[in-house]
């Protein structure tokens, strides 16, 4: 089991982080470790507040992503909008990003909202 000191999980990290500041102008991104695993978190700067959560999980070694409607600038976590897990690889989780940044996230929501 990794943990956080580990070399590898300081490479995927660094990818990951990488990875999202591409969209740094768009959201807030903050990073913490935790016991058994850590997390990314994306908070966006817009009027229509989401929160995007990946986190890695060292005994799983598999990412999971959620994404949440913030109703105001003081809720920590909001409305679950979409949530997927067992994520296995970086390239898969890049994917899975971009695809919720540009809003797949709201589109699942909406349609599964019936």
């Amino acid at each position: 089991m990794e943990n956080k000191y580990s070399q590898n999980t300081e490479i995927l990290i660094n990818k990951l982080l990488t990875h999202v500041s591409n969209w740094k102008h768009l959201f807030k991104i903050d990073f913490q470790y935790f016991y058994d695993g850590w997390a990314i978190y994306l908070k966006e700067k817009l009027n229509f507040p989401r929160l995007i959560t990946i986190f890695w999980s060292y005994q799983l070694q598999e990412f999971s992503i959620k994404s949440f409607e913030l109703r105001d600038e003081n809720d920590k976590y909001g409305y679950e909008l979409f949530f997927k897990e067992k994520i296995k690889t970086i390239e898969e989780i890049k994917n899975i990003i971009k695809d919720v940044i540009y809003g797949m996230d709201l589109i699942h929501f909406t349609l599964n909202k019936k």
